[in-house]
């Protein structure tokens, strides 16, 4: 039986190898990232929290689109 921990890692090398992996795999398990995409303009990337505890995270998609 694995521990949680050992878990997360077999499914993020096994996500890695298959070519899945990408930044959304090192968030906490309770935070989602969601996408909203523009037709030919931009890509919005937002974070939603589904626990009590606030949650602090970089946000891994560069900087966003200006105005």
């Amino acid at each position: 039986m694995l521990t949680d921990k050992l878990q997360e890692k077999v499914m993020l090398d096994v996500l890695q190898l298959a070519g899945l992996a990408g930044p959304d795999q090192t968030l906490p398990p309770s935070v989602r990232v969601k996408t909203w995409s523009e037709p030919q303009r931009h890509t919005v990337h937002y974070y939603l929290n589904y626990s009590d505890n606030a949650q602090t995270l970089s946000y891994l998609y560069g900087p966003g689109p200006t105005c």
